[in-house]
């Protein structure tokens, strides 16, 4: 095994688009810990990353996952209908009151270009708003709507066009000083 750490073999292999939050290389995950690379056992503040909020290997998790390997590990929802997919989109649909569609993505990205594209598709209009301080995600479309940082923007100019930014409607942190009553209720 190499004596480089995943981190140093990772830069000699990896194109540096995203930035990483740390330098850890993990090996294991269980509840919400991580086991370092090192050996070092430390506590995920984060429960896993995004999403993923259960903490890491949940058993209930690793089960349902599971079972569904042994039955079809990808049917790739756009090319074909499987009955674990239109039972989860049922179930969501009468979960939250019946009268709605589901749409499944893998990631909060993917989730937000969906998201432009079925407002531009409905409304057809061009333009989309975003607020100030938002992150959407690392795709183009998501970092056209995304305005936390200027270095996810840094050097992918050519983003979406007619995208707009607004403060949030908080009156409180308000930067024009707005009083109760000068806004919308």
């Amino acid at each position: 095994m190499s004596k480089l750490s995943m981190y140093e073999r990772c830069r000699k292999v990896m194109p540096p688009v995203a930035k990483r939050a740390t330098t850890l290389g993990v090996v294991r995950g269980r509840g919400c810990y991580l086991t370092t690379e090192d050996g070092r056992k430390i506590l995920d503040f984060a429960s896993g990353v995004a999403v993923c909020n259960l903490g890491h290997n949940h058993p209930a998790v690793v089960r349902a996952a599971a079972q569904q390997m042994q039955e079809l590990i990808h049917g790739g929802h756009n090319v074909v209908y499987y009955e674990s997919y239109v039972r989860l989109a049922e179930k969501l649909v009468e979960a939250t009151g019946g009268d709605t569609m589901v749409y499944f993505s893998n990631s909060g990205a993917e989730a937000n270009e969906g998201a432009i594209k079925l407002a531009k598709f409905v409304t057809g209009r061009p333009a989309v708003i975003s607020f100030k301080g938002s992150f959407h995600g690392r795709t183009l479309g998501c970092i056209s709507i995304t305005a936390s940082n200027s270095v996810y923007r840094r050097r992918y100019e050519g983003l979406l066009p007619s995208v707009y930014f607004a403060e949030y409607p908080y009156l409180y942190r308000s930067p024009y000083a707005l009083r109760e009553g000068e806004t919308c209720p």
